[in-house]
């Protein structure tokens, strides 16, 4: 039988992407956390990753394993939230989870509003750009703008943010200023890079704003990466 802790560390490491995110939200330590996993493929007798440098991915025997946990994590999520509304006793707890970013620039000025409208309640505010798994329990609310298939989760629009490019002054003095969505071919552009620093969907969607579908903007993209601007990472050829 395999052990609940070690697979609930598993499919912390596959939805966070990497052993160091894992430990993070677990808040245990990176080497607990390779113990289980190696405890965990030692007991089912397959490896579950393959390691590299950049990153983790599933082996098939992962892929499969995978799959039951997220199962079990969302029956588990959906057996807790009929019994809580079977339960007579109003919830006084309430964890909810943001990106920097939107927690302290928007959630966190209308605190005090919501605080006052509930004076019993007892919140707790998690802010993180890592992703944050309400299968596991980690939070009861998550304010995101990534959607999942996940059918027992309930989503509700809470607002439109738009999206502007920007630039330094001293960029545009050397490059000129972009007039056209053609012009942005001969400018260098800040994307995200890798699956895991994607904080929503279509993130980069300065590289084909205005192009046919599947054909890039930029001829050179600059990929934001765990805080670290590199440049020129990939050189784009039509």
């Amino acid at each position: 039988m395999i052990d609940w802790d070690k697979l609930k560390v598993f499919y912390s490491v596959v939805e966070s992407g990497s052993f160091t995110r894992a430990a993070a939200r677990l808040q245990i330590g990176q080497s607990a956390v390779s113990r289980h996993i190696g405890a965990l493929e030692a007991r089912v007798g397959s490896p579950l990753f393959y390691r590299y440098t950049r990153g983790l991915h599933l082996t098939e025997q992962g892929e499969i394993l995978y799959r039951t946990a997220r199962e079990i994590f969302s029956d588990l999520a959906t057996v807790q939230a009929r019994i809580t509304e079977q339960t007579p006793i109003a919830q006084t707890t309430l964890s909810i989870t943001a990106s920097i970013g939107f927690g302290t620039s928007w959630f966190t000025p209308r605190l005090s509003k919501f605080l006052k409208a509930n004076p019993d309640l007892r919140l707790t505010l998690r802010l993180s750009d890592d992703p944050v798994d309400l299968m596991a329990h980690e939070s009861d609310v998550a304010l995101t703008m990534l959607v999942t298939d996940e059918t027992s989760l309930v989503y509700r629009k809470l607002l439109r943010s738009p999206m502007n490019l920007y630039s330094s002054p001293q960029y545009l003095l050397k490059a000129g200023i972009p007039l056209t969505l053609k012009d942005l071919d001969h400018h260098r552009l800040i994307v995200f890079s890798g699956k895991n620093m994607v904080p929503f969907e279509n993130a980069n969607w300065i590289l084909t704003c205005g192009t046919p579908p599947g054909v890039p903007h930029v001829r050179i993209q600059l990929a934001f990466s765990k805080g670290t601007i590199f440049f020129p990472l990939k050189t784009i050829r039509r």
